[in-house]
């Protein structure tokens, strides 16, 4: 069993795995998942991560980010995508390098290459994920502001207040949770309002230090937040 094998059939990934029929080594990363590499037969690593009783659609969401960014003419490279199953999602292995002023310098003109194609519209046509909770990417024709305030901050602060993590219960029921935290959107708007979708946001759409390929351009390895975040 190869790399072209499993291009071909991803979807036998999980059986494979069950077999023992791939070498399996913890490594770090993951964040709220575990992470492997996994070593196939012909030599190719992957880098897996994985989580029992995922939501669904949870690991699929994320690969469609990625696939996503990498559609971006002349982008920065982003991991291939090998397999995204319901609780598994295997990607390219990005091998580590030294870190250069060339490769620096490359990867960040081919990142605003990326930040550059745009997008049709704040969101996107799948939902997303922050950790574990469900993520609204719902488009709409509204500014920047007001697309974050109610589809990234008004949810969670809902989900805080409700949980009495903003103060007690008792306060929290006594306002309404937008007020809790983030008070009158509205006057955000003539400030932090900007007309086009960028295909990659500064605190919205995070990337990780990159790691820096000794042959290719800088992969960076963290998956986009909006329209997908885990």
């Amino acid at each position: 069993m190869d790399l072209a094998h499993l291009r071909a059939h991803p979807e036998r990934l999980a059986t494979y795995l069950f077999h023992q029929r791939i070498r399996e080594t913890p490594v770090r990363g993951g964040s709220i998942c575990q992470a492997r590499r996994l070593t196939l037969e012909d030599g190719s690593s992957l880098f897996a991560k994985s989580r029992e009783s995922a939501p669904a659609g949870f690991f699929e969401a994320e690969a469609t980010g990625l696939r996503w960014l990498g559609e971006a003419p002349g982008g920065v490279a982003v991991p291939e995508v090998i397999a995204a199953l319901p609780d598994l999602l295997a990607l390219g292995w990005v091998e580590p390098g030294e870190p250069s002023l060339v490769a620096a310098e490359r990867f960040g003109w081919e990142l605003a290459q990326t930040h550059r194609a745009g997008a049709d519209a704040f969101g996107a046509p799948w939902q997303g994920f922050i950790g574990s909770l469900p993520q609204d990417n719902t488009t709409a024709g509204a500014g920047w502001a007001e697309w974050f305030a109610t589809r990234r901050l008004e949810p969670y602060l809902r989900m805080a207040a409700d949980r009495g993590a903003l103060g007690t219960v008792g306060e929290c029921r006594a306002r309404p949770a937008e007020f809790c935290l983030f008070n009158r959107r509205r006057q955000m708007r003539p400030v932090i309002d900007e007309p086009p979708a960028h295909r990659l946001r500064l605190g919205d759409r995070r990337i990780r230090r990159p790691a820096l390929d000794r042959i290719t351009a800088p992969i960076p390895i963290q998956k986009p937040v909006n329209p997908n975040a885990t």
